[in-house]
């Protein structure tokens, strides 16, 4: 999102993911990653932070904070994103199928999203696409209205 003035410009584009991650977009994701944390935290559930799975899955070591471990990663040098006509499959994927649902089921317990959320409407606008109606909502997942533990055996399967 932070880079979609730059994306704009030349089609297709290729940016890797080195230069995508700007200190902005580093703390943007930091945002939303605490407020996918608080999310596992209401849920009873352990979820890892950004630096812990890219810190396992051998992207980087020790890393202070999300800028960093993509400034100081050989992989993220190398891998690109390519963007066609100011678009990219995994972003409209992740707004759907990732920030939505996760939104959807922090409203389900209460847990407040204003990063994640604004995501969703901010490139809702840029888009001209209702993300919020195109998107996985717990509702649409029968999940609305539902306790935790019915939530827990519809997803387990118990």
């Amino acid at each position: 999102m932070l880079n979609r003035a730059l994306v704009e410009r030349t089609s297709p584009f290729v940016i890797s993911v080195r230069e995508a991650v700007a200190p902005s977009v580093g703390f943007l994701m930091e945002s939303a990653d605490q407020e996918r944390l608080a999310l596992g935290k209401a849920l009873g559930v352990n979820v890892m932070s950004i630096l812990e799975m890219l810190d396992l899955w051998g992207y980087s070591s020790g890393c202070k904070s999300v800028y960093e471990a993509f400034q100081t990663s050989v992989q993220f040098s190398t891998f690109g994103y390519e963007y066609i006509n100011g678009s990219n499959q995994y972003l409209a994927e992740d707004l759907s199928f990732g920030l939505v649902p996760t939104a959807s089921l922090a409203d389900l317990v209460g847990v407040r999203m204003p990063t994640i959320r604004a995501m969703v409407d901010i490139f809702g606008a840029i888009d001209r696409k209702d993300y919020w109606r195109v998107g996985i909502t717990a509702e649409k997942l029968g999940l609305r209205g539902r306790s935790l533990p019915e939530i827990f055996r519809l997803v387990l399967g118990d």
